[in-house]
């Protein structure tokens, strides 16, 4: 008689029970994937009866207002920022005054000056400082040029050193010395004054033909654009 002894190696033939997937709870009616389904149908019927297209519209266009507004109080306030700064330069460029005299008359940072100097102008306020005193040399000789030369240089608010002289010759072509000799040439033979046509610089004047050259290019809020919600 054989008697068959269990081996931990054999494999048994019974097929182990099989694992059931979890059981979850279905989902209420119009809860997360179940409300695109439930509700697709009715999607635009909702959009249309609530008008949520034309919100959207309307909020789209109240922000292009605001933004044309926004845009418009900021450069106004710069016009206004332009117009102190060359009052300050023309009633003060005899006094020697530089670009930190002009941020502490507007009682701001040298960045935001700077900022708005460049947006009209194109340079530095310190860069159009010394051109704008350049200019007034360079009129001043044209108007007194039987003065010495140095009596020129402290009623435009100048020292007379090299770098105000390379400023002037950068921007006129000629140093200051030779347009002296020239002008002084020139009332030599004319005694009557007659070649005397220049004029003194304005800050003022020329800011208010940068300010109308920009305010073309730029758009005006209309008046019903200041309340977008009365639209």
């Amino acid at each position: 008689m054989m008697h068959h002894h269990w081996r931990p190696w054999q494999v048994s033939s019974q097929k182990p029970s099989e694992v059931k997937p979890r059981q979850t709870a279905p989902k209420a009616r119009g809860v997360g994937q179940n409300a695109a389904e439930c509700c697709n149908g009715h999607k635009e019927h909702y959009m249309k009866r609530t008008g949520s297209a034309s919100k959207n519209k309307t909020t789209k266009r109240w922000s292009q207002k605001l933004q044309i507004q926004t845009r418009w109080s900021d450069t106004n306030q710069r016009i206004q920022l332009l117009k102190q700064s060359a009052e300050f330069i023309d009633n003060n460029h005899a006094k020697g005054i530089t670009a930190a005299d002009i941020h502490q008359h507007l009682g701001l940072h040298a960045r935001k000056v700077n900022e708005i100097f460049l947006r009209f102008y194109g340079v530095s306020a310190s860069t159009y400082l010394r051109e704008y005193k350049c200019k007034v040399l360079f009129a001043q000789i044209r108007l007194a040029p039987k003065s010495l030369q140095d009596d020129h240089y402290p009623s435009a608010g100048m020292t007379g050193n090299p770098g105000e002289k390379r400023a002037f010759k950068t921007l006129y072509g000629v140093s200051v010395d030779e347009h002296w000799s020239r002008s002084t040439a020139e009332a030599a033979r004319d005694q009557a004054g007659e070649g005397a046509n220049s004029t003194l610089p304005s800050a003022r004047l020329e800011a208010e033909e940068t300010i109308q050259k920009l305010m073309a290019t730029i758009t005006k809020p209309k008046a019903n654009q200041e309340n977008p919600r009365g639209a």
